[in-house]
C-alpha cells in the first residue's frame, strides 16, 4: 500500500508472500477454509498488482 498511495519504494511487500504461506499452513492446521482462502489471494495479490501496474503504464504509453 504505501508503494501506490504514498509513492515511497519500499520492498516490504514482498513480505506478504512468506506471511501467506505461513498463514495458509497455520489455516490449515485450524480447518477454516475463510482463512485458507485469504491467505491463497494475499499470496496471489503480489503478481496480479505487479502485472497490473505493468499493463497500466502500457496503456499510459501508447
Amino acid at each position: 500500500m504505501p508503494n501506490i498511495v504514498f509513492q515511497m519504494a519500499s520492498l516490504w511487500f514482498l513480505m506478504s508472500i512468506p506471511f501467506a504461506v505461513i498463514g495458509f499452513c497455520f489455516a490449515m492446521a485450524v480447518k477454516s477454509k475463510g482463512l485458507i482462502i485469504a491467505n491463497v489471494v494475499m499470496f496471489f495479490s503480489i503478481p496480479i498488482v505487479i502485472y497490473g501496474m505493468y499493463i497500466l503504464e502500457w496503456i499510459e504509453s501508447i
